[in-house]
């Protein structure tokens, strides 16, 4: 017998056969009245009502008894979805002892309907070999129909897939393109992806067009992250995208509301510079005391540099002498050449206990802070 090889294509068209298939059926199925006591079409979802109930959302208290029994009504009622539910109650253990053979089978069943979500779950169980031993081969099939059958997760697995190599050959291309098919399709996870694939330009050609497009749909949600590289991409311009250094700013503002280090640490540096702003020295160091407070090494050996230098702000040893210490606690890379660089200089030794001092106070509230 010849050995049959599926390709992507065979799971996609495999996939669309089989909702088509559920699709005629519940079509057929729900064609048909449902109507309640006083005549009124029947409005509850018992899938809808059994996630509810499972997991104690909007209001509902957790219930794995009441769950199990709407998962079972949601499969009499053709809903595939039902099985992957069921399944993950015994894969996880809710209401039940754990078992991933019952947990397996159920997933199979809602696979075999056109559960997409089931698919997305097999390939996990059998890339993680949770049923004792790995199954690649499996695990692959399964992800490739989860993301055929229009699962965002299971899209964006493929896309991880292809960018990290595991499965597949590496590809970055297609990665991209099925990055970008889960991100149309609701998943932020692949849309940071997306922002972070055409952002640094490691795997694929730099492309801030389709970054900021990524970026500007998180950063409408408030993600620091986002509204920094927002700020980053408008501010350095290039790659597709007009320099815009006002937008630039307001973009790391907003990051910066929100406390993120990175957009602190760039305020800094810009203020500093009267680069995009008005140059205001209190407003750079500002901005750099935030970040270092909040973690950021790099802020921290900034500060050390302007007070040992003495370019920009009055020299101050001591201050000097502190941010280094800090900038070594919080482990930036550089740190270690500028005490170096410290201890060369000609400075009193008042200065240097006096910052020491003030480190360990520092440190003291930085552990409770971090522990």
């Amino acid at each position: 017998m010849t050995e049959v090889t599926l390709t992507e294509k065979s799971y996609r068209d495999i996939a669309l056969f089989r909702r088509a298939i559920l699709g005629i059926f519940l079509l057929s199925f729900f064609s048909l009245p449902f109507m309640g006591e006083a005549g009124e079409t029947e409005k509850i979802d018992p899938l809808k009502e059994g996630i509810l109930n499972l997991y104690g959302k909007e209001g509902y208290q957790s219930d794995a008894k009441k769950a199990r029994i709407l998962f079972q009504k949601a499969i009499k009622a053709n809903e595939a979805d039902g099985y992957f539910y069921l399944a993950e109650m015994a894969r996880y253990g809710y209401g039940e002892k754990k078992d991933i053979r019952k947990a397996e089978k159920l997933y199979l069943k809602g696979s075999e309907l056109g559960s997409s979500k089931a698919d997305m779950s097999l390939g996990q169980i059998y890339q993680n070999g949770e049923l004792g031993k790995e199954e690649s081969k499996k695990a692959l099939k399964y992800y490739l129909l989860s993301a055929e059958g229009g699962d965002p997760k299971g899209m964006n697995k493929v896309g991880d897939l292809y960018l990290t190599g595991v499965l597949v050959p590496y590809d970055a291309t297609k990665a991209a393109e099925w990055y970008q098919k889960a991100s149309d399709a609701g998943n932020r996870v692949a849309t940071r992806e997306m922002g972070k694939l055409f952002y640094e330009g490691l795997h694929i050609t730099p492309d801030y067009k389709r970054s900021l497009k990524a970026y500007l749909l998180l950063a409408d949600m408030h993600e620091p992250e986002a509204l920094y590289r927002v700020g980053m991409i408008y501010g350095r311009g290039g790659n597709g995208v007009k320099r815009d250094y006002a937008k630039g700013v307001e973009y790391l503002k907003k990051a910066a509301q929100l406390h993120y280090p990175k957009a602190l640490s760039t305020l800094g540096s810009l203020y500093m510079k009267g680069e995009g702003v008005a140059m205001d020295i209190r407003k750079g160091l500002a901005y750099f005391v935030q970040a270092a407070e909040l973690g950021d090494g790099e802020s921290a050996a900034s500060l050390s540099i302007l007070f040992r230098e003495g370019t920009k702000v009055p020299v101050n040893l001591e201050n000097a002498f502190f941010w280094a210490e800090v900038a070594t606690t919080l482990h930036f890379q550089a740190a270690p050449l500028l005490m170096q660089r410290l201890q060369m200089l000609k400075v009193n030794e008042d200065q240097v206990v006096k910052g020491h001092q003030r480190f360990i106070e520092w440190e003291k509230k930085w552990k409770k802070r971090t522990e």
